[in-house]
């Protein structure tokens, strides 16, 4: 069984041939604390900071016992957003919910794509190039 973003992978949109290669590098690694972030942005459904559960804690890293959320209206830059239809781990619905969020950004671009998590990566159709190669020349 494929664990992270390899359970993602789907056979008709990813290359398979490489799979045996991908998945010795997988899972990849990341910290414990990042690991316990994820979790508690998943079981809260919030966009905060990391919670020590210890309000000293919170109040030494934040000046507040409550972790802040995340501030997308403090983002100043444009925001490119490459989204894949059937992402498990980073679902359209959760890019469309921080669309609106991005209010200071001069610009905010936003494409869905047939792609999984990692088809971004190893999938077998990487047309989504030409969008990458267009925002990097400004054309979008």
């Amino acid at each position: 069984m494929l664990l992270g973003p390899l359970a993602d992978a789907d056979p008709k949109l990813d290359n398979a041939d490489r799979m045996e290669v991908l998945v010795g590098h997988d899972p990849a690694g990341t910290s414990k604390m990042n690991g316990l972030h994820w979790r508690q942005l998943l079981q809260e459904g919030g966009f905060n900071k990391f919670d020590y559960k210890d309000d000293e804690l919170n109040f030494l890293h934040y000046g507040q016992v409550i972790p802040p959320n995340y501030d997308l209206g403090n983002i100043k830059v444009p925001i490119y957003l490459f989204a894949g239809t059937s992402d498990r781990l980073a679902d359209p619905t959760d890019f469309h919910n921080m669309l609106p969020k991005f209010t200071n950004s001069p610009k905010v671009w936003y494409k869905e794509y047939n792609a999984g998590h990692c088809t971004f990566l190893w999938g077998l159709d990487m047309s989504y190039l030409n969008d990458v190669l267009n925002v990097l020349e400004d054309k979008v």
